[in-house]
């Protein structure tokens, strides 16, 4: 996790006036790429949190899930929830919908974290029941070493190290501390059901979806 009070929060705060002052764009970045505080950042520090747009698009790709609803019926088509600001979870997010809210928000809150979990729910579940109900492993998008029916720690450990290289780009050895962090998450959720290996799943990649990690690059 990163060490927030490492963050320079009042030298950001000065350079985000720059631009609430004028909008101007130009001095905003003049001032943030002369600011010794930004100059490296280590982990999360220095990062850019990723725009609702950005982090619909990443799940998507990872997971094939977009998070849309069907309004076709009172007349508002299909909305992309993480896009739409009315009735979606735009602004939640931290974008904006230039009539009430005009500026973005750029640090991560109360509101992004729930929009961010319950986007990391919808897309675990989708996920996990499309993958397993493909029956060439390697054609999934996530679970290509594993099958509904594995659950022995031989199997899952190498599945769970590969999660954690496609969330986080982090590549990990099979008995990694942070890979058995994670096993005990799904074996305690396979405690609650067993032998409901993918609900096990749902709850383990909802917990990695959801990882503050995801929202930053």
């Amino acid at each position: 996790m990163t060490d927030l009070a490492a963050v320079p929060l009042d030298r950001a705060g000065e350079l985000q006036a720059v631009l609430q002052d004028s909008d101007d764009y130009k001095a905003m970045i003049k001032a943030l790429v002369l600011a010794d505080e930004f100059a490296r950042g280590d982990g999360e520090l220095g990062r850019k949190r990723a725009r609702p747009y950005q982090l619909a698009r990443l799940v998507e790709d990872l997971t094939g899930f977009r998070w849309r609803t069907d309004l076709t019926a009172f007349g508002a088509g299909v909305l992309d929830l993480m896009d739409d600001s009315l009735i979606g979870y735009h602004v939640l997010a931290g974008g904006l919908d230039a009539i009430f809210v005009n500026t973005a928000s750029y640090t991560y809150s109360a509101t992004t974290s729930l929009v961010l979990r319950a986007l990391a729910r919808q897309a675990a579940n989708d996920v996990v029941e499309d993958d397993f109900a493909v029956a060439d492993e390697a054609a999934r998008r996530l679970f290509t070493l594993v099958s509904a029916a594995d659950t022995g720690q031989a199997q899952l450990r190498p599945q769970i190290a590969l999660l954690h290289r496609r969330f986080f780009g982090r590549d990990l050895a099979d008995d990694a501390p942070e890979v058995s962090e994670t096993l005990e998450l799904f074996q305690a959720a396979l405690a609650l059901a067993p032998g409901d290996a993918k609900r096990a799943w749902k709850i383990t990649l909802t917990a990695l979806l959801q990882d503050v990690r995801i929202a930053f690059y």
